[in-house]
């Protein structure tokens, strides 16, 4: 079971409350209030004395985090923004075909590679480092539903945003914590 807590930041944010929450919804059954969040060397986070595999990621006004009850998984967001940069971004981090695929469409999936890219690499515990253009998350048809056999998963939410879950046993489920505009 993979389970997505999406929440609005705002003046009344936490994100331990967020997160205890996000536990609480993920296994209404156990206690977590003794879990820590902790991080491995690699900064990567994980969740003390439970067996429950965690991912957060973080962009503009939201947080959230991917719940796993297997061994790894990895999860991105990230907001929209027109950015001068992003060819000489893509040029420099993304793999040949992610770049030959942007130039195609005009930059429209920039920021959807970029998420896919970093769930991945959150999926394999690297982060960013020079294996990051080393892999593509495009083909010919667009992008991939799998990269090396771990499943990815677009998810759909705000349209302001690109949000991409890697590995997991079945299609996360998402749990969506925005404000109502006008409130």
């Amino acid at each position: 079971m993979t389970k997505i807590f999406l929440f609005q930041k705002g003046q009344d944010f936490s994100p331990e409350y967020a997160l205890q929450k996000s536990l609480h919804l993920f296994d209404s059954d156990s206690d977590f209030h003794a879990v820590k969040l902790e991080h491995q060397k690699s900064g990567q986070p994980y969740l003390s004395g439970i067996p429950y595999t965690i991912s957060i990621s973080h962009s503009g006004t939201f947080w959230g985090c991917a719940l796993c009850d297997c061994d790894k998984i990895g999860f991105d967001i990230q907001i929209v923004e027109q950015n001068r940069e992003m060819d000489s971004i893509a040029k420099r981090f993304f793999h040949p075909a992610e770049y030959s695929h942007l130039c195609q469409t005009q930059f429209s999936d920039f920021f959807s590679i970029w998420a896919a890219k970093e769930s991945y690499v959150k999926y394999l515990g690297s982060g960013i480092d020079e294996n990051f253009c080393r892999f593509s998350t495009v083909d010919q048809n667009g992008l991939l539903s799998a990269i090396n056999g771990a499943a990815l998963y677009p998810i759909k939410c705000d349209s302001s945003y690109r949000v991409f879950c890697c590995g997991g046993k079945s299609t996360p489920s998402l749990y969506y914590f925005a404000k109502k505009k006008g409130y």
